[in-house]
């Protein structure tokens, strides 16, 4: 009995999870930028590389309950593009950025390539949609090569307001 309601509850639980998966041509020379929203989360890629020819890169978010993951990656490595510059945001629902993992064409990127900033007193910093959002930068030692960027965030309970009483109206 115990491992059939153990089950239900893993299906409700993979039900609540939502997922999106857009392809995008990630081009050399000009800035681009690719997006995609899940339940109200949104998952936000500017970058700008250089190269010979564009490739096929995807981005998948996927929310399950107040976990949020988006992932950044060529189907088939490795890139022969290379990354002048790059920044990934999460916005909606008081989504922000808790962690980073990041692989190159040589394995594990060092956390000193790339950067984590937004939090207050901090010099680069974007508003969101309630204020201060977290951005993920290339760091001091960034060797210009991103293979998979995947980005885990949180949302908030955004708490609803209560309807006004007459009295109050």
């Amino acid at each position: 009995m115990r491992i059939i309601l153990a089950f239900l509850s893993l299906l409700v639980i993979s039900s609540l999870a939502e997922e999106k998966t857009e392809e995008f041509n990630l081009r050399p020379g000009a800035p681009d930028r690719v997006s995609t929203t899940v339940d109200g989360v949104t998952c936000d890629f500017h970058y700008k590389t250089s190269g010979g020819t564009s490739e096929l890169w995807i981005m998948t978010l996927k929310k399950s309950g107040g976990d949020v993951t988006c992932t950044i990656s060529r189907p088939v490595p490795p890139s022969y593009l290379v990354f002048d510059d790059f920044s990934v945001t999460l916005d909606g629902k008081g989504a922000t950025v808790k962690s980073v993992d990041m692989q190159g064409l040589n394995g594990q990127l060092a956390e000193s390539e790339y950067s984590i900033s937004g939090n207050k007193g901090e010099n680069q910093l974007l508003i969101g949609e309630k204020g201060l959002k977290r951005i993920v930068t290339p760091g001091e030692t960034f060797k210009r090569s991103i293979g998979v960027l995947e980005v885990k965030g949180k949302t908030k309970r955004l708490k609803k307001k209560a309807p006004k009483t007459k009295t109050e109206l």
